[in-house]
């Protein structure tokens, strides 16, 4: 069993530094949403689109958001979850909001649905989008403590 954890960790290293925001470069992001708030959107947009993050990365992007533009913060974390290299570690970035109905609207612009057991599934339209990792990652929000939807 620690073999194969240790295994998955070396592949998620490996995946970041292929893919992912490096330190530097979260930085330059963080610094230049300071500078310029107006492209915001845009500009998280822009990165997410090449590069990878990590859920630490993404929540700490998704609080800066909320310092500059509360409106903007749902938003980024939504689009920052197809960027994700680690998506069952999203409870971190649904952390970030504080307001349960937040957190729903971002499970359900996500796709995901909350069944009466408590457990979640993606929607049948997300799943396909996402493929395989759609089950990998259906536990993150129960991590969160979203309220059921009906």
């Amino acid at each position: 069993m620690e073999a194969e954890i240790m295994q998955m960790v070396l592949h998620l290293m490996e995946n970041m530094q292929e893919v992912g925001v490096g330190s530097e470069e979260f930085d330059g992001l963080l610094q230049l949403l300071e500078e310029d708030s107006e492209s915001l959107l845009s500009d998280i947009r822009t990165v997410a689109m090449t590069k990878a993050f990590d859920a630490k990365q993404a929540s700490q992007l998704v609080a800066a958001v909320g310092g500059i533009s509360p409106f903007d913060q749902v938003e980024v974390a939504v689009m920052l979850y197809d960027s994700l290299i680690n998506k069952d570690s999203f409870n971190l970035v649904l952390q970030v909001f504080p307001d349960a109905g937040d957190r729903d609207n971002i499970c359900h612009r996500l796709g995901v649905i909350r069944n009466a057991d408590g457990s979640f599934k993606h929607l049948p339209q997300r799943s396909r989008r996402l493929g395989s990792s759609a089950t990998a990652s259906i536990g993150f929000v129960a991590a969160a403590g979203g309220d059921t939807h009906k």
